[in-house]
């Protein structure tokens, strides 16, 4: 019996499966994200420890399957897999990092063609083949792009909050939630590590008071923008179903519906996270002896 690992890797949060290919019996962990533009070696290298110290660190891996935020270009790619060589320390173990928009679409959609949507702390889409991406907008991240994920709300969120656009009621509830002055908060996105998962990180409170008509303003425009800006284009060029995998999908997934209803779009499944779909992905290929 032969051993998988398997991440399905945002900035945010990470999430592992070690995997029994002869049996139902995985082993699941989650640790805190990693996205290697924004993350020290020293970082990375902590976290995948914390990692494979909580899976067992087991001789018996044969590959490693990384499917991470930020490994969209083979400098960032290499820096995760000289991480997790260096972490794992195996030669013989092959290790294989992949964007975490690859993951979205095998998990979502296996070995069948679609078009596969992120909306988490991040946002992308892309055209899937069945087995890699052949055609993918870049997401640009969370200053150029990222529209309707976690860090867009919050970016917005905070913008209306501050430039008094909101009323004075979602300052107070603000302020009892998060006790953040405006020095903290411009710290923690202009001078601190991971500031897109700092914005994302407001996304509850815009869930918990989404009844608000100011705060629902917010919710549309920026799932719009996301729908017009990234989706819409692919709706109308590729007559292929659509899924969407994510913390945001997820969480907002009824309003995601009806606006999604307004731009004729259908969206077949949202899901939180696409791990299960990438282990039977993977496990399917094996039983089938296909090229991984």
């Amino acid at each position: 019996m032969s051993r998988l690992i398997i991440a399905d890797a945002g900035s945010t949060k990470i999430h592992w499966a070690l995997v029994e290919t002869g049996s139902n019996d995985h082993k699941y962990v989650k640790t805190p994200g990693v996205n290697p533009v924004q993350d020290s070696d020293e970082n990375i290298i902590n976290i995948f420890k914390e990692a494979f110290s909580a899976l067992g660190e087991p001789a018996s891996v044969g590959k490693i399957y990384y499917y991470g935020a930020g490994c969209g270009s083979s400098s960032f790619i290499e820096k995760i897999k000289a991480s997790l060589s260096k972490t794992f320390n195996k030669p013989e173990t092959d290790v294989n990092v992949n964007s975490d928009m690859l993951g979205a679409a095998r998990g979502l959609f296996g070995r069948e063609a679609g078009i596969a949507c992120i909306l988490g702390t991040g946002s992308n889409v892309c055209l899937y083949d069945g087995f890699r991406i052949v055609d993918n907008v870049p997401s640009l991240g969370y200053v150029l792009g990222d529209d309707g994920s976690g860090a867009a709300l919050g970016k917005r969120f905070l913008g209306d909050l501050y430039k008094r656009i909101l009323p004075e009621k979602v300052m107070y509830l603000f302020e009892q939630e998060y006790h953040l002055s405006l020095d903290e908060i411009i710290s923690r996105v202009y001078r601190h590590p991971r500031p897109s998962g700092f914005l994302a990180s407001f996304a509850p409170f815009l869930l918990k008071n989404k009844g608000m008509d100011c705060i629902k303003k917010i919710l549309n425009e920026e799932f719009q923008y996301f729908f017009s800006r990234n989706l819409l284009n692919y709706q109308a060029k590729y007559k292929l179903p659509i899924r969407m995998t994510g913390s945001i999908a997820y969480n907002f997934r009824n309003l995601i519906l009806e606006i999604a209803a307004k731009n004729s779009i259908e969206i077949g499944k949202i899901i939180a996270e696409p791990l299960e779909g990438l282990i039977d992905y993977h496990l399917s290929l094996r039983n089938k002896d296909c090229i991984e």
